[in-house]
């Protein structure tokens, strides 16, 4: 036992330093899969001593289980044999020890650096290339994808962030049209310290602001290191901070708030939101209360209460 576990612990020792040392960067004529670098496009070697490590880690703990396995076989089997007791307990307790190595091995590796422990034999179905892995040689791509490109009257409203009031949908301009005299109450009413972010949404614009804050937050490209990810963070970020949104936007849908035309994001410095809801009984706008959105109000009893019958 010993004679087998002590080389193949070695030689992932071996290899560990190894890697650390001959850390460089060189092309093969035909690349492992999985050793390609997604930020060079390169094959390096040290990725190559970590998948010999990975195996050789494997290879220790499934032969240090095997052999604790038969040494029980040989223990039972022994029957009233001194010797034969005394021989299978000794590959049990080798076994174990062996394992013990190995299981340390895995630690330092994990403690020196997780990705030389993070085991993946999941192989993409051909065709397909997995999430961030480079293709002849070009670097790969970040995870998440990227906004969708607008057009028409969202595009209008992307490229003028435009505060639209107006809407094809007769219903929904009855809304659009009472939010707009509610909005101008509450700014007089504090002193002319509203500043409207977005009113109404044609269904496109709608989906493209859903995006932004289901991007940056919810797939958390906010908190995102990834540099391949590094253009699209930046891209999304500036998203984010010109339409001054919340963390919640409503999904897209004829009945959301801002397609229906009864939603209004507000920025109102220096006012507690929910005393605004208190002192504002005579304007038909409230604050919806919630935390994570400190910028979404609806009008309230509006004249359609329906959804948007075109966007």
């Amino acid at each position: 036992m010993k004679k087998i576990l002590v080389p193949v612990c070695a030689a992932a020792i071996f290899l560990m330093f190894a890697g650390f040392v001959f850390a460089q960067s060189y092309t093969p004529l035909a690349p492992l899969p999985g050793t390609v670098d997604a930020n060079t496009g390169q094959t390096n070697i040290s990725m190559y001593l970590s998948g010999a490590i990975k195996l050789l880690i494997a290879l220790g703990a499934a032969l240090a289980i095997l052999f604790a396995i038969i040494g029980g076989t040989q223990y039972v089997a022994a029957g009233i044999s001194p010797d034969a007791k005394s021989g299978a307990k000794e590959r049990i307790w080798g076994a174990l020890i062996g394992l013990a190595i190995i299981l340390t091995s895995y630690l330092l590796l994990n403690s020196i650096n997780p990705k030389l422990v993070q085991f993946s034999f999941m192989l993409p179905p051909v065709g397909e290339v997995a999430p961030g892995a480079a293709v002849s040689g070009v670097p790969g791509t970040c995870p998440i994808a990227p906004l969708e490109a607008l057009t028409g009257v969202a595009l209008s409203m992307e490229n003028g962030a435009t505060v639209l009031f107006t809407s094809d949908d007769s219903s929904v301009q009855r809304n659009l049209t009472e939010l707009k005299k509610e909005v101008a109450k509450l700014n007089t009413a504090l002193g002319g310290k509203v500043t409207v972010n977005s009113a109404y949404r044609p269904m496109a614009y709608q989906r493209h602001l859903y995006a932004i804050v289901n991007k940056w937050i919810t797939q958390g490209l906010k908190d995102n290191t990834d540099p391949l990810c590094a253009s699209l963070k930046s891209t999304v970020g500036a998203e984010y901070a010109k339409h001054g949104l919340g963390t919640v936007v409503a999904s897209p849908g004829s009945c959301a708030p801002h397609v229906k035309g009864t939603g209004v994001d507000l920025q109102i410095p220096g006012y507690d939101l929910n005393t605004i809801n208190s002192f504002t009984n005579h304007i038909n706008l409230r604050w919806q209360g919630l935390t994570n959105d400190p910028v979404h109000f609806n009008l309230q009893n509006p004249p359609y209460s329906g959804c948007a019958a075109s966007f």
